[in-house]
């Protein structure tokens, strides 16, 4: 794996996407909501989307860039969806809730299919492919400055 500049420059724009992101679900989610962990976690896993799968694809060309910054966003989603809903489940399993395994997967899968609604708002999909297709483009042309 090569450090470089693209690379941490992809994993602040694309962690600054997941903070916006995560900030407008906030805000779609009732007032009474405790989230924890809920930024930290989608922040972090921003940075290692944009620095792990995004940088390892810089340098293809514009439109290369533009598929994996929508890829990028898609999988930012489907992962933020999946870890807070594994989160949740955890955090009751610790209360002892759950009689067996299967009980708790089908609660993942629950609190998952309840949570998929959030993200699909129109401004949140917006933010997290503008953000995406942005961080990649910005990066293809430092590598395209700068180099690898």
């Amino acid at each position: 794996m090569i450090y470089s500049f693209s690379r941490l420059l992809l994993a602040a724009g694309f962690a600054t996407t997941a903070l916006v992101a995560s900030v407008f679900v906030q805000g779609l989610m009732p007032a009474e909501t405790v989230f924890g962990l809920f930024l930290p976690v989608n922040i972090g896993l921003g940075a290692v989307l944009g620095f792990v799968f995004l940088g390892s694809r810089v340098g293809q060309g514009y439109g290369a860039a533009l598929g994996v910054g929508v890829t990028a966003a898609a999988l930012l989603l489907f992962w933020a969806v999946c870890l807070q809903a594994l989160w949740a489940v955890f955090e009751k399993s610790l209360g002892g809730v759950f009689p067996s395994l299967n009980s708790a997967l089908s609660d993942i899968a629950e609190h998952a299919i309840a949570y998929a609604g959030l993200p699909t708002q129109p401004y949140v999909l917006a933010v997290v492919g503008g953000g995406g297709v942005f961080c990649a483009l910005l990066a293809e042309a430092m590598v395209r400055v700068f180099g690898r």
